[in-house]
């Protein structure tokens, strides 16, 4: 059955795909889209489903993607492109079909998101969404235009993503590395981003009745203030929340991150807050942006390039890496499908692996502290149990505490933001 559904889902890919192709590639893929719908309704006529043999039947004529030209103009491909209303609508009208028994294409979501959410589903996926600007110049578009194109595609992403029933998401909205692009690409950037914090703002409501929690991680302080506003004010609003959360990364790189957080520790080493010996991978990770976290268990980089670009190099040591031929805007449905189960495939060598790792790094850690007990020749092994169960106690309140610190200081950066804001407001 999974391999059936993964030739449905290239097959769908390739026809999500095939709209900005040539009239003979466009004819492939039909071919091969005919094929994979046929395959799957066969099966379905062998289990005997009736209902689901007929729908799927259906689709193999209706799914045929129709020749487009060549070459567009910019006008037209503009306005082929969805903007924010058109892309409400679009929504809308999905959910329309998928309230009727008859919508072939509710009918595919529905049997495919049934099947994956049968193996294990990642409860934390980081996105690396790249291709915009080749996307704005693959459709003659303003290369800004390729970028709020991609704030669209996010948007649809995380709702498949609630659908497939992912906890948290963390995107890589903005590198440091691209404040060395053009002026007039970052100051746009810049804007958009400012626009679509604004817009969540005004739809708190419905932040608060889906209960997501906006986390931005990164050197904020690097950004224009207007941004840093907007920013704070999503992060202090959806602070409690907590039945999905979303992290952007924003003015950041895994480099800075990892730097920021040794600093943290050396000032905590210097203050007396932290002894030597307290240092260790685990309080790393609590100093890093993603703070208490858990690690993404799938990583996916779209475009079709295979590195990393300084994202989440730490947390990402046990992750399933799935890189993606498509561009960003044009990523589907069907390609977060072929994501999922490519983390199905290797979930359970990947755990196995960081569970042994984690095994040998407590072991080690206990084979240190056992080795610094100041015990007297004669103690009992009840002796030393108690002062081990001491020293990890001792240790485990003053690393509370540190981490405890720096959540405040970072939660109190954003709440000085909105709360500069509120003083303007009443001043004027």
């Amino acid at each position: 059955m999974k391999t059936l559904l993964e030739n449905v889902v290239l097959a769908t890919t390739a026809t999500t795909s095939s709209s900005s192709a040539s009239a003979a590639s466009s004819a492939s893929t039909a071919t091969a889209s005919t094929a994979a719908a046929q395959q799957l309704a066969e099966a379905r006529m062998a289990a005997g489903s009736s209902l689901v043999q007929r729908v799927l039947l259906t689709s193999t004529a209706s799914k045929q993607p129709q020749p487009q030209p060549q070459q567009q103009s910019t006008q037209a491909a503009r306005q082929q492109q969805p903007s924010s209303d058109v892309d409400d609508e679009v929504a809308a009208e999905e959910k329309s079909a998928a309230a009727s028994p008859w919508s072939i294409s509710a009918w595919l979501r529905h049997i495919a998101l049934k099947t994956v959410q049968a193996g294990p589903v990642p409860s934390h996926i980081a996105f690396i969404m790249d291709g915009n600007r080749r996307f704005a110049r693959k459709m003659h578009l303003e290369t800004c235009e390729g970028h709020a194109l991609g704030f669209e595609r996010l948007k649809q992403t995380l709702h498949w993503c609630l659908d497939l029933g992912v906890k948290m998401v963390t995107v890589y909205a903005f590198s440091l590395e691209n404040f060395k692009r053009s002026q007039a690409e970052v100051e746009g950037l810049m804007r958009l981003a400012n626009e679509k914090f604004l817009k969540l703002l005004s739809k708190s409501e419905l932040i608060q009745k889906h209960g997501v929690c906006v986390r931005v991680l990164g050197d904020v302080s690097l950004l224009p203030a207007d941004l840093q506003v907007s920013i704070s004010k999503a992060v202090h609003l959806s602070r409690n929340n907590t039945r999905a959360i979303l992290n952007v990364c924003f003015a950041y790189t895994s480099h800075h991150e990892i730097t920021e957080a040794a600093r943290l520790i050396a000032t905590g080493l210097q203050s007396g807050q932290l002894q030597q010996s307290d240092v260790s991978e685990e309080l790393i990770e609590r100093c890093l942006y993603t703070e208490d976290a858990p690690p993404p268990e799938l990583l996916v980089r779209t475009s079709g390039e295979v590195r990393l670009s300084d994202f989440l190099l730490w947390q990402s040591a046990f992750s399933c890496l799935h890189f993606s031929e498509v561009l960003w805007p044009e990523f589907s449905f069907w390609d977060l499908l072929k994501c999922v189960l490519h983390f199905q495939r290797c979930a359970a060598a990947l755990q196995e692996s960081e569970r042994k790792y984690k095994a040998q790094i407590r072991k080690a850690q206990d084979d240190e502290d056992i080795k610094h007990l100041s015990l007297p020749a004669d103690a009992t092994p009840d002796m030393a149990a108690a002062a081990l169960h001491k020293v990890r106690t001792e240790r485990q309140e003053r690393v509370e505490s540190f981490v405890g610190n720096v959540r405040r200081n970072r939660a109190e950066f954003f709440a000085s933001r909105c709360a500069a804001t509120a003083a303007v407001a009443v001043a004027q």
